[in-house]
């Protein structure tokens, strides 16, 4: 499982494949988010500047009325077009009839019930007419009428010429329509009565809403005085008279229909015609109505003729471009940046930088507040990012990928394309040297004041109103405000994502103050200002030669962490760690010693330093020899004939991979060496340095290491130097000479136990 998931981490890092598909991710996405246009795709209304270039005619077209324009005469046509409406010539005399019917049916069952004894046949008569009469009231309603007629305030003959009055009086015109009067367009209606037409105006028919009120005003008319028995009688009289109400006008819905068809059809949906070649609108013009209906006609032209292999064609322009825009930037990583080439997972960090600024330019295509709101795409977040976590030199050519990919995004701007150029590249100056996060907010300044000068200089030019500047300066300067601060989130996101590791990140490793650097001072003080040595060399040496001074200064404060668990075994710290030395087995020692290296990887990875930090604690004893103790296990093998291992006396390695480490690696040994000498003049100095080289040279510990035979001499130049600067020799005050005199015995025995001390 571990080798298969070893191969899968192989092919991700290194896999061509994968290349391939990170730098497909791009284009694609633009493609998505920002299809081509049929035609024309530029932000304009009327009465605005046409801020483009000049519109030339690319083949005749026909130009379209607006949608406004088109509706209105579609509702003149409904309002002009008649409704047609069958007259139905049996209705009339039907519900006459009816109404006939029902009031000789009332009349007899109320005769009927006035009588106190009532026979089986009458009963039987009651019945037959009750039964009748539900088809038109409810019982509860039979019983208030018989109430009211008992009363006398209720006359059968008088409510029959009520009705036959209200009905007469409904259908005396033209009669009743299906449909409310609401839903006619105007005053007149068309009746068809076989193949015979008669156009009809509004008030000489009904609809059924209005014949309910002309009950009501019967019924009031004719029977007020039922309102001193039962208050609601209105409302029985009006609703059996009603009921006797049928549209005798039927609309006719699919003559209608097809008559405004007909009519819709003859509204022509064109005005004019542009020819080919003409011109539509030039740069700077004011945008009329009628340049307006001509751009859109043109943009509705081009949709319909882009339909398929035309509109394949622009998407493939736009991926083309896309593509090739951003294929000068790999270009560039290529052949000047191979560590980041090499390394996808840097690839993708630098495909979600671009992603970020799509993404923000889509989100501000949909904001429909005019082409100010393009002053707002984030790029100069990006350029200090790229600045942060590459170098500059990477962070401009992003910069310039990133700008000219958005600037085409949002509408081929090219006034947004410079702009964000412009304040990309000041925002990297910014950024350049940066030595902590807080300074990244500085940045705003330098963005606002790129932003304004940009803007000001084509706003002059094209003459634009103070409004419309102030509007770009507003959302330069929200850009300007957020971009630092998206920049610092993103770092720390990216950070922890990615697991890299930038120079602000060495910056605050640097401090002395991180736990590590304390416990180390506080437990191994002779260790850690070995370390603050070792430091100022590597620092040096990587000036020197063009390495990273701040990675090797830091990799060196961290290199011999892992002695915090042991330090009284390590000459720096203690002068008694002979005796504990000798107290155990030449082997015994050796894995004390070797063993500071993995305890020091283990320290690192529980304060979760930088995997490019930790690997400094392996290599900067790669696999060396620790020649000390197998000295001595060599002249133990004689007196006790034990079979002695070269192996189990060198570190583990692995060797110094880069500049850096094999930098720090020749420090520590240089450092140590130049420590234990007796007399510290320059010539001894470059001669325990020389040695040192050759040493190393000649273990093969630098053969991975990158360092030319010209970075060699270098590197012993700044050590030489930075020690003889170190020991250089001091004036004698008076009394010193006696002092030296009389401690000179003591001092020559020092020096033979130091030289029997050198552990490292």
């Amino acid at each position: 499982m571990r080798e298969f998931f070893g191969k899968i981490k192989g092919i991700f890092l290194s896999d061509l494949t994968l290349k391939f598909l990170i730098f497909l991710l791009i284009p694609f996405t633009v493609v998505i988010m920002f299809p081509s246009p049929y035609g024309i795709d530029y932000k304009y209304e009327i009465g605005s500047v046409w801020l483009y270039d000049d519109v030339v005619a690319p083949f005749s077209f026909p130009i379209y009325k607006s949608e406004e324009q088109y509706q209105e005469e579609i509702n003149k046509v409904y309002s002009q077009v008649y409704f047609i409406f069958d007259v139905d010539t049996t209705v009339v005399e039907k519900q006459k009839k009816e109404f006939e019917a029902f009031i000789t049916d009332l009349k007899s069952y109320l005769d009927i019930k006035k009588f106190k004894h009532v026979s089986a046949r009458d009963s039987v008569e009651i019945e037959r007419l009750r039964v009748k009469l539900l088809n038109k009231i409810s019982a509860d309603e039979i019983e208030r009428i018989e109430y009211l007629n008992r009363v006398g305030y209720f006359d059968v003959g008088k409510f029959k010429i009520t009705g036959e009055t209200y009905l007469s009086l409904i259908y005396s015109s033209a009669g009743v329509i299906s449909i409310p009067r609401t839903s006619l367009r105007r005053n007149e209606i068309v009746l068809r009565k076989g193949r015979f037409e008669e156009i009809y105006r509004q008030g000489k028919f009904y609809d059924l809403g209005e014949c309910l009120e002309v009950a009501k005003e019967l019924s009031k008319r004719n029977f007020g005085e039922i309102a001193l028995v039962d208050t609601g009688a209105f409302d029985l009289m009006s609703k059996i008279l009603f009921s006797f109400v049928k549209p005798n006008l039927i609309f006719n819905q699919g003559e209608t229909e097809e008559l405004l068809e007909r009519e819709k059809g003859k509204i022509l949906k064109t005005v004019g015609i542009v020819r080919e070649n003409e011109k539509i609108i030039s740069r700077h013009e004011i945008v009329t109505p009628e340049a307006y209906l001509k751009l859109e006609s043109l943009k509705k032209a081009q949709k319909e003729r882009g339909i398929g292999a035309g509109k394949i064609l622009k998407d493939l322009g736009r991926f083309v471009f896309t593509g090739s825009v951003l294929a000068i930037f790999w270009l560039y990583i290529y052949m000047y940046r191979k560590k980041i080439y090499f390394d996808n997972k840097l690839l993708l960090l630098i495909d979600a930088l671009f992603l970020f600024q799509i993404l923000v330019a889509f989100l501000i295509t949909k904001i429909k507040v005019g082409n100010e709101v393009n002053y707002f795409v984030l790029v100069p977040s990006s350029s200090m990012l790229l600045t942060i976590i590459f170098d500059s030199r990477v962070a401009f050519w992003g910069t310039v990928a990133i700008s000219l990919i958005v600037g085409s995004a949002v509408g081929y701007n090219y006034d947004v394309t410079s702009a964000s150029l412009i304040a990309g590249t000041i925002a990297i100056y910014s950024v350049r040297n940066i030595g902590n996060r807080m300074q990244i907010f500085r940045s705003f300044i330098f963005i606002l004041i790129a932003y304004v000068f940009v803007i000001a200089s084509f706003s002059l030019q094209k003459y634009e109103s103070f409004s419309n500047i102030l509007a770009k300066f507003g959302f330069a300067g929200a850009n300007a405000l957020l971009s630092p601060i998206i920049t610092y989130g993103l770092l720390i996101f990216f950070e922890r994502i990615f697991g890299i590791m930038t120079e602000i990140t060495l910056l605050e490793l640097s401090d002395f103050n991180h736990p590590l650097l304390r416990e180390l001072s506080a437990r191994a003080p002779g260790t850690f200002h070995h370390s603050i040595a070792v430091a100022t060399l590597a620092e040096a040496a990587a000036k020197a030669i063009g390495a990273n001074p701040i990675l090797a200064r830091v990799g060196a404060y961290y290199h011999d962490i892992g002695k915090i668990l042991n330090p009284e075994f390590f000459v720096e710290n203690q002068m008694e760690s002979e005796k504990l030395h000798t107290s155990i087995t030449p082997e015994q020692s050796v894995q004390i010693i070797i063993s500071h290296v993995e305890d020091g990887q283990e320290l690192a990875k529980k304060y979760k330093l930088p995997s490019e930090i930790i690997k400094f604690i392996p290599m900067h004893h790669g696999t060396t020899l620790v020649a000390y103790f197998y000295g001595k296990a060599l002249k133990r093998r004689e007196l006790k004939n034990v079979e002695i291992k070269e192996s189990d006396f060198r570190y583990k390695g692995p060797k110094p991979d880069s500049k850096e480490t094999a930098i720090v690696m020749l420090a520590d040994s240089v450092e140590a060496a130049t420590r234990s000498l007796d007399e510290k003049t320059p010539e001894n100095i470059e001669k325990i340095v020389d040695a040192i080289f050759e040493n190393r040279i000649e273990d093969g510990q630098l053969d991975e290491s990158n360092l030319t035979l010209k970075d060699i001499e270098e590197i012993k130049k700044a050590f030489v130097q930075i020690l003889v600067n170190l020991y250089h020799p001091r004036i004698k005050y008076p009394g010193q000479e006696k002092e030296r005199t009389k401690d000179k015995v003591s001092e020559n025995e020092k020096t033979r136990q130091r030289k029997s001390r050198k552990v490292k």
